[in-house]
């Protein structure tokens, strides 16, 4: 959560501008289909007064060190206050999708989140502007892969019964 002290004059800039890189285990295994899926949820409470619209996003990828993103892991969610206040709302969570991209593991990758997001206040009494914007990225297998997996595992323990049935002689 982020608190914000405003004046009573009229002030402009950046509220919330960070960056995280989260380490990717090189053992992590090769997939030929995988995804980045970024969520948000929260709320903008800006000070009484006049507040204008504002614009941010959120972006995560999986990045290569020192800073070469896998392009395909970018997954983006652009952010919008209006009067402050948080446009569409960010609670549900609002959740956005990367392309699929292969993966293969190697030393020096990390999943990058960064959140940027301005503020504008004209005018009133001051106060704080109060911001929470927890954010959540993880890659997953790309759904089809996972389809084919289990079709196979269903296969083959339908083998496997229709084997065991063989034997007992009763087919």
């Amino acid at each position: 959560m982020t608190i914000a002290p405003f004046p009573t004059t009229p002030l402009s800039g950046i509220l919330l501008d960070y960056e995280v890189d989260y380490p990717i285990d090189p053992a992590y295994p090769f997939n030929p289909g995988l995804f980045t899926t970024t969520a948000i949820d929260g709320f903008s409470a800006p000070p009484v007064g006049l507040v204008g619209t504002t614009a941010g996003f959120v972006h995560s990828s999986i990045v290569t060190l020192p800073n070469t993103y896998l392009v395909p892991s970018i997954s983006n969610i652009p952010l919008t206050l209006v009067a402050g206040v948080d446009n569409p709302p960010w609670i549900p969570a609002i959740v956005a999708n990367s392309g699929v991209f292969p993966f293969t593991g190697a030393t020096g990758m990390v999943l990058r989140q960064r959140l940027t997001l301005d503020g504008i206040y004209n005018s009133g009494p001051g106060g704080v502007w109060t911001i929470d914007l927890p954010v959540q990225t993880f890659e997953a297998p790309e759904p089809s892969t996972l389809a084919l997996t289990a079709l196979g595992l269903t296969g083959l323990g339908l083998l496997a019964c229709r084997q065991k049935f063989c034997r007992a002689g009763a087919l």
